[in-house]
């Protein structure tokens, strides 16, 4: 996965946290990630998420690929141990999502629209939390990240949210 959808999925997973979403400290799921790119390649990612407040936020992906991306409010670090190798990149605090989420409008009783950095971002609730979010990337691709199993507001050991890097994997800083 891109660095760039590494933010864009940090994006989302702000939104969580913004006033639209106060409710909310913490939440499970699981996702499918679907990205439709041009030429109607399609690709689809399965996993599980967790979040917790402030900023901590852990993608599991499972499926086609095994690869963990821990995001907090300085860092993100992509475990890949497929290839035994660990990305680390500082998180780029220019791009506040945060409060462009907590900005994000109202456009019918469950669902929300945010504009950040030129993309539209549909967000859809089901029971008060995130079931959907819609949006399409800078390089035209179709992405829809759906949600299953939620559970909002339950106890996260803030322990998930570490990773202790192997001496044996290869570290790429950005």
């Amino acid at each position: 996965m891109s660095y760039l959808r590494v933010v864009i999925i940090l994006a989302f997973a702000s939104c969580l946290f913004g006033n639209s979403f106060t409710t909310i400290r913490n939440f499970k799921a699981n996702f499918t990630q679907s990205i439709e790119a041009s030429k109607n390649k399609n690709i689809v990612y399965k996993g599980e998420i967790f979040l917790k407040r402030p900023q901590n936020i852990l993608w599991k992906y499972t499926s086609p690929i095994k690869k963990s991306v821990y995001i907090n409010s300085s860092s993100v670090l992509v475990v890949e141990p497929d290839l035994e190798q660990v990305l680390l990149s500082t998180f780029n605090k220019k791009m506040n999502f945060i409060k462009i989420f907590d900005k994000a409008k109202k456009i019918t009783k469950n669902t929300y629209r945010a504009f950040v950095n030129k993309t539209v971002y549909i967000i859809k609730l089901k029971n008060s939390v995130p079931s959907e979010i819609k949006y399409t990337d800078k390089l035209d691709n179709r992405v829809t990240i759906s949600f299953t199993k939620v559970r909002k507001n339950i106890r996260i050991p803030s322990s998930i949210f570490s990773y202790k890097i192997p001496k044996d994997y290869d570290v790429i800083r950005k």
